[in-house]
Protein backbone atom coordinates (compact mmCIF):
# COMPACT_ATOMS: atom_id res chain seq x y z
CA UNK A 1 0.00 0.00 0.00
CA UNK A 2 2.87 2.39 0.74
CA UNK A 3 4.46 1.70 -2.65
CA UNK A 4 1.13 2.17 -4.46
CA UNK A 5 0.52 5.46 -2.64
CA UNK A 6 4.02 6.76 -3.41
CA UNK A 7 3.80 5.91 -7.10
CA UNK A 8 0.32 7.42 -7.29
CA UNK A 9 1.81 10.66 -5.96
CA UNK A 10 4.58 10.47 -8.57
CA UNK A 11 1.97 10.00 -11.28
CA UNK A 12 -0.10 12.97 -10.12
CA UNK A 13 2.93 15.25 -9.88
CA UNK A 14 4.19 14.23 -13.32
CA UNK A 15 0.76 14.94 -14.76
CA UNK A 16 0.00 18.26 -13.11
CA UNK A 17 3.40 19.85 -12.47
CA UNK A 18 2.92 22.20 -15.47
CA UNK A 19 -0.77 22.88 -14.79
CA UNK A 20 -1.57 22.63 -11.09
CA UNK A 21 -5.36 22.27 -10.58
CA UNK A 22 -5.03 23.71 -7.07
CA UNK A 23 -3.47 26.93 -8.37
CA UNK A 24 -6.06 27.22 -11.14
CA UNK A 25 -8.87 26.63 -8.57
CA UNK A 26 -10.21 23.60 -10.44
CA UNK A 27 -9.95 21.78 -7.09
CA UNK A 28 -9.86 23.39 -3.67
CA UNK A 29 -7.70 20.88 -1.74
CA UNK A 30 -4.78 18.60 -2.63
CA UNK A 31 -6.83 15.63 -1.36
CA UNK A 32 -9.09 16.07 -4.41
CA UNK A 33 -6.32 15.57 -6.96
CA UNK A 34 -6.70 11.79 -7.28
CA UNK A 35 -10.48 11.80 -7.95
CA UNK A 36 -9.94 14.74 -10.31
CA UNK A 37 -7.28 12.74 -12.19
CA UNK A 38 -9.53 9.67 -12.45
CA UNK A 39 -12.40 11.74 -13.83
CA UNK A 40 -10.09 13.38 -16.38
CA UNK A 41 -8.46 10.12 -17.57
CA UNK A 42 -11.26 7.56 -17.21
CA UNK A 43 -14.37 9.73 -17.25
CA UNK A 44 -15.26 8.57 -20.76
CA UNK A 45 -15.30 4.87 -19.73
CA UNK A 46 -18.85 3.94 -18.67
CA UNK A 47 -19.00 2.79 -15.05
CA UNK A 48 -15.28 3.16 -14.23
CA UNK A 49 -15.54 6.44 -12.25
CA UNK A 50 -18.43 5.02 -10.26
CA UNK A 51 -16.46 1.83 -9.58
CA UNK A 52 -13.54 3.96 -8.38
CA UNK A 53 -15.74 6.00 -6.03
CA UNK A 54 -17.46 2.83 -4.78
CA UNK A 55 -14.07 1.29 -3.98
CA UNK A 56 -13.02 4.35 -1.98
CA UNK A 57 -16.27 4.47 -0.05
CA UNK A 58 -16.22 0.71 0.55
CA UNK A 59 -12.71 0.80 1.97
CA UNK A 60 -13.46 3.88 4.10
CA UNK A 61 -16.75 2.58 5.49
CA UNK A 62 -15.34 -0.87 6.27
CA UNK A 63 -12.44 0.65 8.19
CA UNK A 64 -14.74 3.07 9.98
CA UNK A 65 -17.26 0.39 10.95
CA UNK A 66 -14.53 -1.87 12.33
CA UNK A 67 -13.03 1.00 14.30
CA UNK A 68 -16.40 2.05 15.73
CA UNK A 69 -17.25 -1.51 16.77
CA UNK A 70 -13.86 -1.98 18.44
CA UNK A 71 -14.19 1.37 20.21
CA UNK A 72 -17.69 0.48 21.38
CA UNK A 73 -16.49 -2.82 22.85
CA UNK A 74 -13.54 -1.13 24.54
CA UNK A 75 -15.69 1.60 26.13
CA UNK A 76 -18.21 -0.96 27.34
CA UNK A 77 -15.67 -3.41 28.78
CA UNK A 78 -13.35 -0.88 30.42
CA UNK A 79 -15.71 1.86 31.62
CA UNK A 80 -19.35 0.74 31.69
CA UNK A 81 -19.16 -2.93 32.67
CA UNK A 82 -17.67 -2.32 36.15
CA UNK A 83 -20.52 0.09 36.92
CA UNK A 84 -23.35 -2.16 35.76
CA UNK A 85 -25.17 -4.81 37.84
CA UNK A 86 -24.05 -8.41 37.51
CA UNK A 87 -27.34 -9.59 36.01
CA UNK A 88 -27.94 -8.14 32.57
CA UNK A 89 -29.54 -9.48 29.43
CA UNK A 90 -27.92 -9.74 26.01
CA UNK A 91 -30.54 -7.36 24.66
CA UNK A 92 -29.45 -4.67 27.12
CA UNK A 93 -25.78 -5.15 26.26
CA UNK A 94 -26.50 -4.93 22.52
CA UNK A 95 -28.56 -1.75 22.98
CA UNK A 96 -25.80 -0.13 25.03
CA UNK A 97 -23.10 -0.96 22.47
CA UNK A 98 -25.29 0.23 19.59
CA UNK A 99 -25.93 3.48 21.46
CA UNK A 100 -22.17 3.95 21.92
CA UNK A 101 -21.61 3.41 18.19
CA UNK A 102 -24.36 5.90 17.37
CA UNK A 103 -22.97 8.60 19.67
CA UNK A 104 -19.36 8.13 18.53
CA UNK A 105 -20.51 8.10 14.89
CA UNK A 106 -22.35 11.39 15.32
CA UNK A 107 -19.26 12.92 16.94
CA UNK A 108 -17.10 11.62 14.10
CA UNK A 109 -19.35 13.09 11.44
CA UNK A 110 -19.44 16.40 13.30
CA UNK A 111 -15.63 16.47 13.41
CA UNK A 112 -15.56 16.62 9.61
CA UNK A 113 -16.33 20.34 9.74
CA UNK A 114 -13.27 20.83 11.96
CA UNK A 115 -10.96 18.45 10.11
CA UNK A 116 -11.46 20.20 6.78
CA UNK A 117 -9.79 23.30 8.26
CA UNK A 118 -6.73 21.45 9.57
CA UNK A 119 -4.72 20.69 6.44
CA UNK A 120 -4.57 17.52 4.37
CA UNK A 121 -5.75 14.09 5.45
CA UNK A 122 -2.20 12.67 5.44
CA UNK A 123 -0.89 15.45 7.65
CA UNK A 124 -3.77 15.14 10.11
CA UNK A 125 -3.51 11.34 10.21
CA UNK A 126 0.20 11.37 11.01
CA UNK A 127 -0.30 14.12 13.58
CA UNK A 128 -3.12 12.47 15.52
CA UNK A 129 -1.51 9.03 15.23
CA UNK A 130 1.70 10.40 16.69
CA UNK A 131 0.03 10.80 20.11
CA UNK A 132 -0.57 7.09 20.65
CA UNK A 133 2.04 5.65 18.30
CA UNK A 134 4.84 7.49 20.07
CA UNK A 135 3.65 6.20 23.45
CA UNK A 136 3.41 2.62 22.17
CA UNK A 137 6.84 2.71 20.58
CA UNK A 138 8.32 4.30 23.71
CA UNK A 139 6.78 1.74 26.09
CA UNK A 140 8.01 -1.25 24.07
CA UNK A 141 11.46 0.32 23.69
CA UNK A 142 11.61 1.11 27.41
CA UNK A 143 10.62 -2.42 28.36
CA UNK A 144 13.08 -4.14 26.02
CA UNK A 145 16.13 -1.91 26.41
CA UNK A 146 15.91 -0.65 30.02
CA UNK A 147 16.03 -3.57 32.50
CA UNK A 148 15.48 -1.27 35.49
CA UNK A 149 12.21 0.21 34.17
CA UNK A 150 9.20 -0.34 36.40
CA UNK A 151 5.45 0.20 36.09
CA UNK A 152 5.51 3.72 37.53
CA UNK A 153 8.15 4.78 35.03
CA UNK A 154 6.22 3.32 32.10
CA UNK A 155 2.98 5.04 33.14
CA UNK A 156 4.64 8.39 33.84
CA UNK A 157 6.62 8.27 30.59
CA UNK A 158 3.59 7.39 28.48
CA UNK A 159 1.49 10.16 30.03
CA UNK A 160 4.25 12.74 29.55
CA UNK A 161 4.87 11.60 25.98
CA UNK A 162 1.21 11.75 24.97
CA UNK A 163 0.73 15.11 26.68
CA UNK A 164 3.79 16.63 25.00
CA UNK A 165 2.81 15.39 21.53
CA UNK A 166 -0.78 16.57 22.07
CA UNK A 167 0.52 20.06 22.89
CA UNK A 168 2.72 20.00 19.78
CA UNK A 169 -0.23 18.98 17.62
CA UNK A 170 -2.54 21.61 19.11
CA UNK A 171 -0.07 24.43 18.55
CA UNK A 172 0.89 23.25 15.06
CA UNK A 173 -2.72 22.79 13.94
CA UNK A 174 -3.68 26.22 15.28
CA UNK A 175 -0.81 27.78 13.37
CA UNK A 176 -1.81 25.83 10.25
CA UNK A 177 -5.49 26.81 10.53
CA UNK A 178 -4.57 30.49 10.87
CA UNK A 179 -2.22 30.30 7.88
CA UNK A 180 0.97 31.07 9.79
CA UNK A 181 2.59 27.67 9.04
CA UNK A 182 2.52 25.94 5.68
CA UNK A 183 4.39 22.84 4.56
CA UNK A 184 5.66 23.80 1.10
CA UNK A 185 4.72 21.27 -1.61
CA UNK A 186 6.82 20.37 -4.61
CA UNK A 187 7.19 23.24 -7.09
CA UNK A 188 4.45 23.47 -9.71
CA UNK A 189 3.50 25.99 -12.35
CA UNK A 190 0.64 26.90 -14.68
CA UNK A 191 2.68 27.31 -17.85
CA UNK A 192 1.03 24.30 -19.47
CA UNK A 193 -2.54 25.37 -18.71
CA UNK A 194 -4.96 26.78 -21.26
CA UNK A 195 -5.14 30.57 -21.43
CA UNK A 196 -8.52 30.83 -19.75
CA UNK A 197 -7.25 29.17 -16.56
CA UNK A 198 -4.28 31.42 -15.85
CA UNK A 199 -6.18 34.59 -15.01
CA UNK A 200 -7.11 33.51 -11.48
CA UNK A 201 -3.60 32.37 -10.69
CA UNK A 202 -2.25 35.92 -10.33
CA UNK A 203 -4.87 36.72 -7.71
CA UNK A 204 -3.96 33.71 -5.58
CA UNK A 205 -0.25 34.43 -5.96
CA UNK A 206 -0.76 37.99 -4.74
CA UNK A 207 -2.72 36.73 -1.75
CA UNK A 208 0.02 34.24 -0.90
CA UNK A 209 2.64 36.98 -1.06
CA UNK A 210 0.85 38.92 1.66
CA UNK A 211 0.41 35.92 3.97
CA UNK A 212 1.59 36.05 7.58
CA UNK A 213 5.17 35.02 8.26
CA UNK A 214 5.87 31.95 10.41
CA UNK A 215 8.60 33.69 12.41
CA UNK A 216 6.21 34.44 15.27
CA UNK A 217 5.35 30.74 15.66
CA UNK A 218 7.51 28.89 18.26
CA UNK A 219 10.06 26.52 16.80
CA UNK A 220 8.52 23.42 18.42
CA UNK A 221 5.23 24.08 16.62
CA UNK A 222 7.05 24.24 13.28
CA UNK A 223 8.39 20.71 13.70
CA UNK A 224 7.31 18.40 10.88
CA UNK A 225 4.45 16.06 11.71
CA UNK A 226 6.63 13.18 10.49
CA UNK A 227 8.65 13.40 13.73
CA UNK A 228 5.79 13.34 16.26
CA UNK A 229 6.07 9.59 16.83
CA UNK A 230 9.84 9.80 17.36
CA UNK A 231 9.49 12.74 19.75
CA UNK A 232 6.84 10.92 21.78
CA UNK A 233 8.93 7.75 21.97
CA UNK A 234 12.05 9.62 23.12
CA UNK A 235 10.07 11.40 25.85
CA UNK A 236 8.55 8.12 27.06
CA UNK A 237 11.94 6.39 27.28
CA UNK A 238 13.66 9.36 28.97
CA UNK A 239 10.94 10.10 31.52
CA UNK A 240 10.33 6.40 32.13
CA UNK A 241 13.99 5.76 32.88
CA UNK A 242 14.27 8.77 35.23
CA UNK A 243 11.06 7.94 37.13
CA UNK A 244 12.08 4.29 37.40
CA UNK A 245 15.43 5.28 38.93
CA UNK A 246 13.73 7.59 41.43
CA UNK A 247 10.94 5.19 42.48
CA UNK A 248 12.99 2.04 42.94
CA UNK A 249 14.37 0.39 39.82
CA UNK A 250 13.89 -3.30 39.20
CA UNK A 251 16.77 -5.55 40.18
CA UNK A 252 18.35 -7.93 37.63
CA UNK A 253 16.69 -10.96 39.23
CA UNK A 254 13.19 -9.42 39.27
CA UNK A 255 12.60 -9.58 35.54
CA UNK A 256 12.53 -12.46 33.09
CA UNK A 257 15.60 -12.08 30.84
CA UNK A 258 13.60 -13.37 27.88
CA UNK A 259 11.61 -10.13 27.93
CA UNK A 260 14.74 -8.06 27.28
CA UNK A 261 16.66 -7.49 24.08
CA UNK A 262 19.67 -9.84 23.78
CA UNK A 263 22.09 -6.93 24.02
CA UNK A 264 20.90 -5.88 27.50
CA UNK A 265 20.36 -9.29 29.10
CA UNK A 266 22.51 -10.13 32.13
CA UNK A 267 25.98 -11.38 31.24
CA UNK A 268 25.60 -14.64 33.17
CA UNK A 269 22.38 -15.42 31.32
CA UNK A 270 24.08 -14.84 27.97
CA UNK A 271 26.96 -17.13 28.99
CA UNK A 272 24.49 -19.79 30.11
CA UNK A 273 22.77 -19.57 26.75
CA UNK A 274 26.09 -20.16 25.01
CA UNK A 275 27.03 -23.25 27.04
CA UNK A 276 23.66 -24.77 27.84
CA UNK A 277 21.77 -26.05 24.77
CA UNK A 278 18.48 -26.14 26.71
CA UNK A 279 18.69 -22.45 27.63
CA UNK A 280 19.77 -21.51 24.13
CA UNK A 281 16.85 -23.41 22.62
CA UNK A 282 14.48 -21.72 25.05
CA UNK A 283 15.67 -18.29 23.94
CA UNK A 284 15.31 -19.05 20.23
CA UNK A 285 12.07 -18.22 18.42
CA UNK A 286 9.76 -21.15 18.18
CA UNK A 287 10.11 -21.44 14.42
CA UNK A 288 13.91 -21.67 14.59
CA UNK A 289 14.23 -24.40 17.24
CA UNK A 290 15.93 -27.60 16.14
CA UNK A 291 13.71 -30.57 15.51
CA UNK A 292 14.46 -33.95 17.11
CA UNK A 293 16.91 -36.18 15.29
CA UNK A 294 14.23 -38.83 14.74
CA UNK A 295 12.17 -36.44 12.63
CA UNK A 296 13.79 -37.21 9.30
CA UNK A 297 12.43 -37.06 5.82
CA UNK A 298 12.05 -40.40 4.06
Amino acid sequence: MKVISVFTGFLLYATYRDCDPVKTHEVSRPDQLLPFYVMRVAGHVPGLPGLFVAGIFGAALSSMSGTLNALSGTIYEDFLLPLMPKRKTDLLVNLIMQAIVLVVGIITVGMVYIVERLGTILELGYSVGGVTNGALLGIFTLGMLVPSANTKGAIAGSLCGMTAVAILITGAQHATATGRVRYPPLPTSVEGCPGNLTASVHTSAAAAATSTSADDVPLVFRLSYMYYTVVGALIVVTVGWVVSRLTGPLKPGEIDPRLLAPQVRPADHRRAAQHDPAVAEELLPRGTQHKPATDTKI
